[in-house]
């Protein structure tokens, strides 16, 4: 819908059509003030006799009687026929085993609490007679009986039902029955189904029911049908007069019941979209809404309800079967949506969505036709905005049992879009457009103002139209419009935007080519007759300040602009001079400089698999690309897009020791579409194992070292190697794998100093590829500082000193001073067993400080370790 129309279909699509709860009600004679019951009788339907009685005075309470209807017998006595319940009304029927031409007597009698009393007699003779009109036996004859009533808006419809037990919800049953559609391409029942469901009020339709007596075995049941209707006899009668003038005004132009399905479709789509006004208001004369097919044939005004009963009452007349529809429509704005209404028609056993509304609406807005919603598959009409009501949805009973189709039966094309205008001089315009799918042609509109009379100045198939019969000095304003040829008729879509220019006598430059550099833009454009000189204007934005460039005329038709910067977007436009008169400008046109290349490339190892890459910031870039091949010259793939603050990327899963070659270009985005810079110069980089860092010979015992390192990125497997001279020749010592950081190089001499440097290697392709050695270190293995020493004194003269046992020691020494930092002497030497000895000769008061170290020997020479920390004791 447009805009335009959301106020009224939001109302109107708020109306629910909708059946009331159906609830039967008894039947009951009014009281006759007398001391018996009154019968009376006659001949009637089915061969039978009609009783009718009024109850006496002494029934108050209906409930508390009962009548039995008596038959006199040829001897003259009376047979009970049957009990009739007052509750089924004061009436009963008697059509079992009269012979015609006979005379039988009745009498009834009534029975009140236990008291009898005899109503008079009355004598008939039994004639022969049908069945009435509107009594049945059949569930389907009843229920078109009732139709035919209906149809014919009648508001009190009854009807007779004979079964052999009380029919339970039959009433409701024949009404759901006579308002079904029955889905046939028959000109007969248009005034039925869909057609009549949606005429009749909702909540109003009353059934009631009665027993009334027996025909042969079966008991007979009066129902009675009221309800209302939103049109009457007459205005139905007025809506028949107008379905027959518009068929016989199709039949002047062809469409007939023998016409193709499509065809008469679309000739009901074209005759309600340019013959109806929407309207959601209540009618003046009734207050009713405008939903009935009088409504929108007879008085051309209806909003959707009303004119898809239209669309059904012509479709059905021409022979299409065809359904209406409930659903919800998006508005423009897709967030909101209305109550809606449509037809379904069946094309070649599938259904099509038909929205006349959409259509008439489109046409009164804009005065031109749309077919994008004439036969439309279920996906397009959801695409458009559609949702069915979950009554008519797929995965309903309706939408299981009505599949769609998918055949696209072409409507319109879009409309053109960016219209140009060029001035050509001597009275001719060019217009100039984008093309449009499945268009067969283009047609040219002129007007001398924007609200005048658009008149056709020139057709044709190409995306350029020339108007050569413009006056120069006269303002024009131009649209275009597309169309298909679809069974022969022109389907053509809506004008395309309006664009206005002034004719003159020379005529307007075009720009034909915009080429740039990062520095340079080349501006060229078409020669125009006669012309002296041209100009050329450039701006930094569509709507900026437009300046000559390089304040000059030009005679040629090409010039170069190097007043740009890089990696920005210029607009620029011509005009050309003659004869003291400057032509229009040109359309203006727009090109971008490509960003400055990218400088600074650099490449370093970032491990055995990575390489670091590097450049410098490129003027007019807002993004980079870097591509990397295994070549100089040739196959180079893009590794990443960085943004115009990132100057690095490290490039992954490498081969370690292969070399690698990369460059950069910058590029900026303009309308989604990238301008790039050329490539910067190829570097190569190769990726490399580092050598350990952190190596470490840390004491471990008197004849073993512990060697650590770090981590290597990349490295697979460790060699360790010793030597004993910073030069001289290394042994390999061990090889470990990947998470191994350390190892004991054992079977050393304590004292001495040892050499130690590590590598890391990792296969590649069958081969070791080897990192650099690390930096040389030195370890040497020494006896452990003495711990754990005590003193303690054990008498006036004496103290015990004792000492852990150190690995690797053969020999400990114990020291005594008289403060912590003088001078100690040597008391005595005790051998690797021996960890406690006995300080003597002691004064007592005075304070001792002792210190122990271990020793051995090792070639000849005496090996210490450090002191232990001094301990002291008061004596």
């Amino acid at each position: 819908m447009k805009s335009k129309m959301k106020q009224f279909m939001v109302l109107v699509c708020a109306f629910v059509l909708s059946v009331s709860t159906l609830i039967p009600t008894t039947f009951m004679t009014v009281h006759a003030a007398s001391a018996t019951p009154v019968l009376t009788a006659k001949a009637d339907r089915d061969n039978g006799i009609l009783l009718k009685w009024t109850a006496s005075n002494r029934v108050s309470d209906p409930t508390d009687a009962e009548y039995m209807i008596m038959r006199k017998r040829d001897d003259g006595y009376y047979d009970g026929l049957v009990k009739r319940d007052p509750k089924y009304g004061l009436f009963f029927l008697d059509a079992t085993n009269l012979t015609i031409g006979k005379e039988y007597t009745y009498k009834i009698r009534e029975s009140v609490n236990g008291k009898e009393v005899d109503s008079n007699e009355v004598t008939v003779k039994a004639v022969a007679s049908n069945p009435a009109a509107n009594e049945f036996t059949n569930k389907a004859k009843a229920a078109d009986y009732l139709k035919e009533q209906m149809v014919k808006r009648n508001k009190k419809i009854s009807l007779i039902y004979n079964a052999g037990t009380f029919p339970s919800g039959l009433g409701n049953e024949l009404y759901e029955m006579a308002r079904t559609d029955d889905e046939k391409a028959d000109p007969a029942t248009a005034a039925q189904g869909d057609y009549l469901r949606y005429t009749i009020k909702p909540n109003t339709i009353r059934i009631t029911t009665g027993i009334d007596g027996k025909v042969g075995s079966l008991n007979s049941y009066t129902f009675t049908f009221e309800l209302d209707y939103y049109t009457s006899k007459q205005e139905e009668e007025a809506v028949d007069a107008k379905v027959s003038q518009i068929l016989a005004s199709f039949a002047n132009n062809g469409i007939t019941q023998a016409s193709s399905d499509y065809d008469k479709a679309k000739a009901v789509y074209d005759y309600l979209a340019t013959n109806l006004h929407y309207n959601n208001n209540p009618r003046p004369d009734n207050g009713n809404l405008m939903i009935t097919a009088y409504d929108s044939l007879v008085r051309k005004e209806a909003q959707c309800y009303g004119q898809t009963l239209g669309a059904y009452r012509l479709l059905k007349e021409l022979g299409l079967v065809t359904r209406r529809v409930n659903g919800d429509l998006y508005l423009e704005d897709k967030k909101d949506t209305i109550a809606h209404g449509w037809n379904l028609v069946l094309m070649d056993g599938k259904w099509y969505n038909f929205d006349a509304t959409g259509a008439a609406t489109y046409y009164e807005e804009t005065n031109d036709m749309t077919y994008k919603k004439l036969l439309k598959p279920y996906d397009t009409f959801v695409s458009q905005g559609y949702t069915l009501n979950a009554e008519y949805a797929l995965t309903s009973a309706f939408g299981k049992a009505h599949p769609y189709g998918t055949t696209v039966y072409q409507d319109e094309p879009d409309a053109p879009n960016n219209l140009t205008l060029v001035n050509l001089g001597e009275g001719k315009i060019q217009a100039s457009f984008t093309s449009v799918k499945g268009a067969d042609g283009y047609a040219l509109y002129r007007s001398t103002s924007a609200t005048g009379t658009f008149s056709k100045v020139a057709e044709g198939n190409a995306t350029t139209l020339i108007d050569e019969t413009a006056q120069p000095g006269v303002e024009y304003h131009y649209k275009v419009k597309a169309y298909a040829m679809v069974s022969g008729d022109r389907l053509y879509s809506s004008y395309s935007p309006r664009r206005i220019i002034t004719s003159k006598s020379i005529g307007t430059p075009v720009l034909s080519a915009l080429t740039a550099t990062s520095n340079t833009v080349k501006v060229s454009w078409d020669a125009v007759a006669g012309a002296e000189y041209y100009q050329v204007y450039r701006a930094d934005s569509v709507n900026g300040t437009y300046s000559l460039v390089n304040r000059k005329n030009y005679t040629t038709t090409t010039i170069s602009d190097a007043a740009v910067s890089a990696g920005k977007t210029y607009y620029y436009k011509v005009r050309a001079f003659k004869d003291g008169e400057y032509s229009m400008f040109s359309t203006i046109s727009s090109v971008t400089t490509k960003p400055a290349t990218p400088t600074g490339i650099q490449t370093s190892s970032a491990g055995a698999t990575s390489v670091n890459v590097q450049w410098a910031k490129s003027e007019g870039a807002k993004y980079y690309q870097v591509y990397r091949s295994t070549n100089a010259t040739k196959d180079f793939r893009l590794l990443g897009v960085y943004d115009e603050n990132t100057f690095s990327m490290k490039s992954r899963a490498l081969l370690t020791n292969q070399t690698y070659y990369y460059k950069v270009r910058a590029y900026t985005v303009v309308n989604k579409k990238g301008i790039y810079s050329p490539f910067s110069n190829v570097v190569k980089g190769t990726p490399k194992l580092a050598a350990p860092t952190n190596v470490k010979a840390s004491p471990n015992t008197s004849t073993t070292l512990k060697i650590s390192w770090k981590l290597t990125d990349g490295a697979t497997y460790y060699q360790v190697y010793r030597s004993t001279s910073k030069t001289g020749k290394y042994a390999l010592l061990g090889v470990y794998n990947s998470t191994t950081t350390s190892s004991i190089s054992r079977s050393l001499l304590t004292g001495n100093t040892y050499y130690y440097k590590v590598h890391a290697y990792r296969w590649v392709k069958g081969e070791r590829v080897f990192s650099p050695f690390s930096s040389v270190i030195t370890g040497k293995p020494v006896l452990s500082k003495t711990s754990k020493v005590t003193a303690k004194a054990t008498s006036s003269t004496t103290a015990k000193i004792t000492w852990n046992k150190i690995e690797g020691a053969t020999y400990y020494q114990v020291y005594r001073g008289t403060s912590a930092n003088g001078k100690y002497a040597l008391l005595a030497t005790y051998d690797k067993n021996t960890t406690t000895c006995t300080s003597k000769k002691l004064k007592k008061g005075n304070t001792y400080y002792y210190k122990v170290r271990a020793y051995k020997w090792v070639k000849g020479t005496r090996v210490f370790s450090p002191f232990s920390t001094p301990v002291k004791v008061k004596i």
